[in-house]
């Protein structure tokens, strides 16, 4: 961007799908899938749920609606975020450019760990690694510190997040039919929350809400995400 603008970055992306994806999706993704034809009868029966499950279902359902709206927001507002705090734009965008390859690393941790450690354990550290993350976006300055710390946090948790959706529900919902379905439910209020977030956010600050508000508003959010998922574990009749 500071060699040609904006609209060179662009660009490099456009190449970037182009020449880079498009062939790998091309190359890897089969011609023809044969897939079963169903019924309207079979596509209108869903999950049948106990009561334990429905109560589970709950508070899973609102853990990662609620972690996705922190995500969504900070997708989108993380650098105004950071830069109003006192970081100066580059070094804004070096924390915004370390999420991808922590979230690779720990992606690899939990792949090696996944036969050793529960799915709920997992998904315990990646709702308290968001909550902590949070914090540290909060009390971040005009040092790199605490904006680095969240970065890793930030990274590691959204990276195993995406991995904990279908692990974790795998785990409470094991005696459930319908699985595929019970996905799709659970995903749901995660999608119309990480849909919403970024507009809603940026209308907050656009009335005046203070950065340090901000902030404080995702930390709770983080903390309520956490606080279900904890109690979507343990809920046990």
């Amino acid at each position: 961007m500071e060699q040609g603008g904006w609209r060179h970055a662009a660009w490099v992306f456009v190449a970037l799908h182009l020449l880079c994806a498009l062939p790998l999706y091309l190359a890897a993704v089969p011609r023809v899938i044969g897939l079963p034809i169903q019924t309207h009868a079979s596509r209108a029966t869903g999950p049948v749920l106990s009561n334990l499950a429905q109560r589970r279902f709950r508070w899973l359902a609102a853990a990662l609606a609620l972690a996705s709206f922190v995500v969504a927001v900070l997708s989108a507002h993380l650098i105004t975020l950071l830069t109003l705090g006192g970081l100066p734009g580059a070094q804004a965008i070096l924390v915004g450019a370390l999420f991808g390859p922590t979230q690779v690393l720990a992606r690899m941790i939990e792949y090696l760990m996944a036969s050793r450690v529960k799915a709920v354990t997992v998904g315990s550290f990646a709702f308290g690694a968001l909550v902590v993350a949070q914090l540290a976006l909060g009390l971040s300055a005009d040092t790199l510190l605490l904006p680095v710390l969240f970065a890793l946090l930030y990274g590691a948790s959204n990276g195993i997040m995406t991995i904990i959706r279908g692990t974790v529900p795998a785990q409470l919902f094991a005696d459930v039919s319908g699985f595929g379905a019970l996905l799709g439910r659970l995903a749901l209020p995660s999608f119309i929350a990480k849909a919403g977030a970024p507009f809603v956010f940026a209308v907050l600050l656009d009335q005046g809400l203070s950065r340090g508000m901000g902030c404080s508003l995702l930390l709770c959010l983080a903390l309520l995400a956490s606080l279900c998922f904890e109690r979507a574990r343990r809920v046990k009749s």
